[in-house]
């Protein structure tokens, strides 16, 4: 069972996000041709200062979180009824904590923001558009949480691709025939809001037993919330420091144009890691539900490895396509103007292969508590980050920014790997270890490999289209002739024979329905 909603989550997820993705490009592409990349730059600086305000979270939702897989798994209603009425008033607290925080910041943008192309009033109304649609989120957007925890995200997958689709479109139009950036940014705010009570509206139907219960002061004691969100808060704090400072470092060090130039990339790395969960993330409530499973341990072991290799597997594609194809493609798609510079490119292939490489061993971590034991890795992550950013920054530009980013994710995922081993798989992570460093060697082989025969292709089209194929196939490749015999690779056998079984059934269900 666990495995037929894997492949009908990621069935559902994969297909629609190739539309939205193909629109988002277009209508990124028409929107540099009419207005300036600064636009860009003040969308992408904005973004961060919010998920730093969403700091007053404090990791409330990841504990109410991982207290739902177990209450769903036990198929408890009562308990999960709690726990989402909690989840309400904890998040309409929030959003209102945030909206003050934001109106009070709205007074200091002066101070972060140096240069500016347009009025300053244009710049207020943007940064008031883009807070209304976060504060919105803490009031709808949590009741997904059900569908997550059920194995049931294709059914807000839906509406959010038909509302992805239709922004993009409308925004294409906008752009085209009345060049105002305020509507393009307002139509996602209310495409957004609208998904969000039309997914909050089902879920009431589909969880009529979640929508109201009794909840008290002692509720939260039992459930050592206060505990748990003390703990956790650390990591909250780190990772919003870790993910949200580089927009803020770059405007500061190298002005709000650069920020636009970088958000490109960022597009293109957020498209393929959105595209990667939509394949991957339908695992992590199949490992929630098989965590507190009564499965042997050894079995527990054998499905983790075979999850990790597949995550290596992802990491190291993701990687070398990135190092070979992002500037052939930013030529393609933009123009040589925006090209960053190619040592920008490897420490963003860097990073993507440490944050790829770690999604699988992430999935687990997420479905535990205990935040105190990997609290301080998080913290280190945050602060080797900005250290090293602001520190490279004045010499390297943009790619010591990223080499921030490189150092810091290290430090998650080594947290993660301690955790995961020693509370879950009872073992030692030495073994673990060194079978990453065998994979970082096997990994820059495949980069010089495919970058070398990559640049027989000419720069155009047909070239980009040939230097793709051998992404494909070289990596691929050469993961195969290494990994074919082992224990792993044929655990990842099985469990895509079974995909491939539901995929067809489903294909053979859907030709009988249209008969």
């Amino acid at each position: 069972m666990r495995t037929r909603n894997v492949v009908r989550n990621s069935t559902y997820s994969i297909a629609s996000y190739f539309l939205i993705v193909l629109t988002g490009l277009i209508s990124r592409r028409l929107f540099l041709a009419y207005f300036t990349v600064e636009f860009l730059g003040y969308e992408g600086l904005f973004s961060n200062i919010f998920s730093i305000l969403s700091l007053a979270e404090l990791g409330a939702g990841a504990v109410i979180t991982y207290n739902l897989y177990y209450e769903m798994t036990k198929g408890n209603k009562e308990e999960i009824a709690k726990l989402m009425v909690m989840y309400k008033y904890i998040y309409r607290i929030i959003g209102a904590v945030i909206f003050v925080i934001g109106m009070t910041l709205f007074f200091f943008l002066g101070i972060i923001i140096k240069d500016h192309i347009v009025k300053w009033q244009y710049i207020q109304i943007i940064y008031l558009i883009q807070l209304s649609a976060t504060v919105s989120s803490f009031f709808f957007a949590y009741r997904r949480v059900l569908y997550k925890t059920n194995q049931k995200e294709y059914v807000f997958i839906r509406i959010d691709t038909i509302a992805s689709i239709a922004v993009n479109l409308i925004r294409i139009f906008i752009i085209v025939n009345f060049k105002s950036y305020i509507l393009y940014l307002f139509i996602p705010f209310i495409s957004n809001l609208l998904a969000n009570i039309y997914v909050s509206r089902q879920s009431n139907i589909d969880y009529p037993y979640a929508r109201e219960a009794h909840v008290s002061a002692e509720d939260y004691k039992k459930r050592n919330f206060f505990k748990d969100i003390k703990n956790f808060m650390v990591h909250r704090v780190s990772h919003i420091v870790y993910s949200g400072m580089s927009n803020i470092i770059i405007s500061i060090f190298l002005g709000i144009g650069m920020v636009g130039m970088y958000s490109n990339y960022i597009l293109i790395k957020n498209h393929v890691r959105i595209l990667g969960d939509r394949f991957l993330q339908p695992l992590q409530a199949s490992i929630g539900n098989l965590v507190y499973s009564d499965e042997p341990e050894d079995k527990k072991i054998l499905i983790f490895d075979a999850l990790d290799l597949l995550g290596f597997f992802a990491a190291s594609f993701v990687s070398v396509s990135f190092f070979v194809l992002f500037q052939p493609f930013i030529r393609i798609w933009l123009n040589e103007t925006y090209l960053l510079s190619l040592l920008f490119v490897a420490m963003l292939s860097a990073n993507a292969y440490v944050e790829w490489n770690s999604i699988i061993i992430g999935y687990y971590r997420d479905v535990f508590g205990q935040y105190e034991v990997d609290k301080w890795y998080m913290a280190a992550a945050a602060t080797v980050s900005v250290v090293l950013s602001v520190t490279l920054a004045p010499y390297w530009g943009l790619a010591g920014i990223m080499a921030g980013a490189v150092g810091g994710q290290l430090f998650i995922w080594a947290g993660r790997i301690r955790f995961v081993h020693l509370y879950y798989l009872n073992i030692s992570p030495h073994k673990y270890l060194m079978k990453q460093v065998i994979r970082v060697l096997v990994l820059i082989l495949e980069v010089f490999s495919t970058y070398y025969l990559a640049g027989f292709f000419r720069p155009s089209l047909y070239g980009f289209i040939g230097r793709g194929l051998t992404c494909l196939i070289i990596p691929n490749l050469v993961n195969y002739g290494i990994h074919h015999r082992n224990k792993d690779f044929q655990q990842l056998k099985v469990y895509f024979s079974k995909s491939f079984s539901i995929v067809e059934e489903a294909l053979i269900r859907f030709r009988k329905n249209r008969r």
